[in-house]
């Protein structure tokens, strides 16, 4: 994009600051944003029938994150205007960019690169939900954490053991196993 299409954008979106502890969506909410992290750490996560909190996707923006960890929404939520079953919560003080989905339509009519750039992202976030899909559904406990420390070894280092725990769908207790028997 040229810098007159990336100025653009900036027109469409606003900043947004979450305090720690904050919960940005609740289950039934409608994701009408899509958040992109600039500082702060957030997770979203869901509970189970018996309370239990499942952590979806770890949310952080620096030197060590990935496409997935930059962006916080309910991708199907966002798309159908439909209510969430996740709970999103800033971790720490976090600070976002907002693009509403009204907005990324507008932009969309505007230019054929603002599509494209939202094909990408579409592509990018279904990859990388599939992935972790079929990693919960297929893989044991042990794959999954030798399969983050290959992909994400530093989110042992961000995050508290029990989020860490919750996203590999595990007890804390595991989760302590299982780094004490690859030391």
């Amino acid at each position: 994009m040229t810098e007159e299409e990336q100025l653009r954008i900036t027109q469409y979106t606003s900043e947004k600051t979450y305090k720690k502890g904050e919960l940005i969506h609740s289950k039934g909410d409608i994701c009408t944003h899509i958040l992109f992290v600039v500082s702060g750490y957030g997770r979203s996560y869901s509970l189970d029938m018996n309370g239990r909190e499942f952590t979806w996707n770890l949310n952080f923006n620096d030197q060590d994150s990935q496409f997935r960890n930059l962006f916080i929404f309910d991708f199907s939520s966002f798309l159908s205007q439909e209510p969430t079953e996740l709970y999103v919560e800033a971790i720490t003080e976090m600070k976002v960019i907002r693009l509403s989905n009204k907005e990324m339509k507008k932009l969309y009519a505007k230019n054929l690169k603002y599509q494209e750039a939202g094909r990408l992202m579409a592509e990018t976030a279904f990859r990388s939900m599939q992935k972790r899909t079929f990693s919960l559904l297929t893989m044991t406990a042990e794959a999954r954490y030798e399969q983050m420390l290959k992909e994400e070894p530093k989110l042992l280092q961000k995050f508290q053991q029990y989020y860490i725990a919750s996203y590999l769908g595990i007890t804390p207790q595991s989760l302590s196993r299982l780094r004490s028997s690859s030391i």
